[in-house]
């Protein structure tokens, strides 16, 4: 049952990127233009729903690889690396691909646009949380300790 839910996880990402990257690029006309930006805050509650999604799907690749014996160091890094430049090469134009509370905390702050921070701010953390059920549904048993051990 893991692997076929490890099966499902992946194409979903797939198809998610794929399908992701195609409309995006049709949207904006293949560039982020004055246009793409306006449409991107049109779409703020597509963003909420992109956000989530993009931050799981981070989170699920930094469990997966921060935990067990096989994926540790530089492989780590390339894997993890790889996901932040798969997603905010699609996801971009769209959202800002933030998948950080942080990393959109400060310019929000400092350029005083907070309108649409609680986007930025309870999607990534929601996507995180989505992210252990989903590494413990998919990896072996004991590899996502609980939080607070008993």
């Amino acid at each position: 049952m893991k692997k076929l839910l490890a099966e499902a996880l992946g194409t979903f990402t797939l198809v998610f990127a794929g399908t992701g990257a195609i409309v995006i690029n049709e949207v904006s006309g293949g560039a982020v233009t004055h246009a793409g930006i306006a449409l991107t805050f049109g779409l703020v509650v597509q963003s909420f729903v992109l956000e989530l999604v993009l931050t799981a799907i981070l989170m699920l690749t930094i469990l997966s690889v921060s935990t067990g014996g096989k994926e540790k160091g530089v492989t780590a890094g390339i894997a993890i690396g790889s996901v932040i430049a798969l997603e905010a090469m699609f996801a971009g134009p769209v959202s800002g691909a933030s998948m950080n509370p942080a990393r959109s905390l400060a310019p929000a702050l400092v350029s005083g646009s907070l309108e649409h921070l609680w986007i930025y701010l309870a999607a990534p953390a929601l996507g995180a949380l989505l992210a252990i059920p989903l590494c413990k549904a998919t990896r072996c048993d004991g590899c996502c300790p609980p939080l607070h051990p008993s």
